[in-house]
Order: structure tokens, then sequence, then C-alpha cells
């Protein structure tokens, strides 16, 4: 099946058995198309019936045993699928904002994006709550720079296993009060127990916020709460500041060690 897309540059594509070609020349008299592969080593050509085909059923000839490469992956040509989708929508809504555009349709087309599913979807989750039942530390912080519209912040659990850190949960909440970090805690455990996991982490290391350590201390008391050094630093650094050292701290002179 033949699927037209658009460039990077807005020019005509034509995708066919997972090659992509670019527009070569159109005879007038019999309204074929010829289109030449877009890898440029590659003398491949591929013939339709006129440019404004939107299926398959007007292919009229390819040399397919032309090509000299590999087909493109799967994942590019959803991109570009996905891609093409959204500026043709975008010239068509002009009042939608391009981000709402974008959104809609990797919803709408799930299946296309990255080749993944619902299904898909469900596995990874469960996948991430048997890791993170598994591991004995977790890290949880929260990020307010990069967070979504209508958010405050974006609150994420990694696990530490190996050596490594794996991002395991990620939570958009609209405060940083006590209860929204307890509902969340104590949802993600219930989760966990319906696929009979337990999420008992022996080490917890979280930033100074008050909220966050009353609402660990509640779920997990036998649990270890570490401060993390990050946000420490940033305090005293703070506190540096608003007393005036920071030529001192700077210099590295008798005051600042």
């Amino acid at each position: 099946m033949a699927v037209f897309l658009k460039s990077k540059r807005d020019k005509d594509m034509v995708m066919f058995n997972n090659y992509k070609y670019n527009f070569g020349s159109n005879n007038v008299n019999t309204c074929e198309v010829r289109w030449r592969c877009a890898k440029r080593s590659c003398s491949d050509t591929l013939y339709t019936f006129g440019s404004k085909v939107v299926n398959g059923e007007n292919i009229l000839l390819s040399d397919q045993d032309r090509h000299n490469h590999m087909p493109c992956n799967d994942s590019d040509i959803n991109r570009q699928m996905v891609s093409t989708i959204c500026k043709r929508k975008a010239s068509e809504e002009l009042f939608i904002q391009p981000k709402k555009i974008i959104l809609k349709e990797l919803a709408q087309t799930s299946q296309l994006a990255d080749g993944l599913t619902s299904n898909d979807f469900n596995t990874i989750r469960k996948t991430n709550l048997k890791f993170l039942s598994t591991v004995d530390t977790i890290y949880m912080d929260g990020t307010f720079q990069y967070c979504a519209r209508f958010f405050t912040q974006m609150f994420t659990i990694h696990g530490f296993q190996n050596g490594h850190y794996i991002p395991l949960i990620f939570c958009l909440f609209p405060d940083k009060k006590y209860e929204t970090y307890f509902y969340t805690l104590n949802a993600i455990i219930d989760k966990c127990n319906e696929i009979n996991l337990k999420f008992s982490p022996k080490n917890i290391t979280i930033d100074f916020e008050l909220a966050i350590h009353s609402a660990v201390n509640e779920i997990w008391p036998l649990s270890k709460r570490v401060g993390c050094r990050f946000h420490l630093t940033q305090a005293w650094y703070r506190n540096i500041q608003q007393h005036g050292l920071v030529t001192e701290y700077k210099t590295n002179s008798d005051i600042g060690k």
C-alpha cells in the first residue's frame, strides 16, 4: 500500500513497502507521476497515477529489486506519518493550538506512534511496578521547570539497581500538599497489591520538603529516610546568599571555609 507523506521540508513523498520516494516528474500526457528513492545512492523508481492519489490502488509500477539498501524501520515511518497528519490538520484548523493537534493525533494514532498499543502500555506499567517492588532503594523528586501546563510539579520515583538509577513512576501534581503525596503513594501500593506485589522500600532519598517526609513516614515508618544532597547544598547556598557571604565563599577565604 502506498502512503503519501510530507518531508521535513514540506515536499511531497510517497511510502511504499517501507521505502521512501521523493517526487521526480509528472507526465502530463498519461497523468503518471514518477517518484525516485529518497536515498540518493539508490536508483529505484516508482510510478503512480496522478499526484493526488490517496490510496495504494493506483500503483502502476515499481522496480523493487533495484534497491541497494534496507527499508525504513517502522518507528521512522510511524513518526513521519504522525508528522504529516499534524501538518495537514494545522493547515485546516488554523485556530487550534499546534500542541493540541499533536497531542490529539498521538492519542488517536497510539498504535502508530512507536508501534505501541494499549496492551503494550499495560505490560510496561506492570513491568515498572514489578521492578519497583524489588528494589531496596528509591529516589523521589519533583521538578517544576519542565512540568506540564496547569500542574505544579512532575513527581518522579526512581529505583536504584546495579549502580543505575531507573525512572519508574511519573506523576503530575496540582500542588505540594501532604494529602497529595499520601494519596499517590498509597495508590501505587494498591496497584502493586492488585498484581500480588509488595511496594515497601528500605531506603528512601527525598528532598527536605516537610509534606513528603510526613507522608513517607506515615506510610513506611520503618524505612530509612535520607535527605537529598543536591537540595541540601542548594539550601546552604541560599543561606550564604541571604547572609552576604557569597564573596567569601567563592574566594575560599577563612570565613568561607
